[in-house]
């Protein structure tokens, strides 16, 4: 029987592996996403070949997210399974943002992506993570944070930290669960992909806290 205090500890983490898992989607419980193209193709920024690059890119990485948050998930252009969650690519969003993601769709925009400025694969990919493991943007954990209570978003604390896919697009980092102080299979933890973290609460360059609305 575990102890209490080990109990409280595993409670913020169920509260984000549960309900991930019970949004997942056949086939083999891998959730599916699906491309929806509303936007005008820009040179060098969104093209049918970047759209395809951007896909292969973010499925290629999804494995190595799972080995931290194991939430599966895939990324379609079409024939996407019944229940995908779109990504709607649309070129202005009067939020300003590059990419948000709610409970029934990721919204990204070409034009924000291009002023931010970053990719829109690291777009697409920043919110497929965080939709996977808190979906409904009510995912919380509060001990120990000088801030307050914090969404669990796990690009935002590293969102300008950047790295290379095989065919060369371009991924977004993302904190484990180690840096919300959850339990973590990894000895000695890691905090985020990209080891520049060395510490939990800490934030790469760029990196922001999340609060609820």
């Amino acid at each position: 029987m575990l102890r209490l205090p080990i109990m409280k500890r595993l409670i913020p983490f169920l509260i984000v592996l549960v309900p991930s898992l019970a949004l997942a989607q056949p086939p083999w419980h891998v959730r599916p996403f699906v491309i929806v193209n509303h936007a005008k193709w820009v040179d060098g920024v969104w093209t049918p070949q970047i759209e395809q690059a951007a896909v292969d890119a973010v499925n290629g990485d999804l494995p190595a997210f799972a080995s931290y948050w194991f939430v599966p998930a895939k990324v379609y252009l079409d024939h996407a399974p019944k229940g995908a969650m779109p990504i709607e690519v649309i070129d202005n969003d009067t939020s300003g943002w590059a990419g948000e993601h709610g409970p029934e769709q990721i919204i990204v925009a070409v034009q924000q992506v291009i002023a931010f400025p970053t990719t829109m694969s690291a777009t697409i990919d920043h919110e497929v993570k965080e939709s996977l493991v808190d979906p409904r943007l009510m995912t919380t954990d509060n001990e120990g944070f000088p801030w307050g209570t914090l969404l669990i978003e796990v690009c935002d604390p590293v969102q300008d930290t950047y790295y290379a896919a095989s065919n060369g697009q371009v991924l977004q980092d993302f904190v484990t669960p180690a840096w919300f102080n959850l339990p973590d299979i990894h000895n000695p933890p890691v905090y985020d992909f990209m080891q520049t973290l060395s510490a939990p609460l800490t934030f790469g360059p760029g990196g922001t806290p999340s609060w609820p609305n």
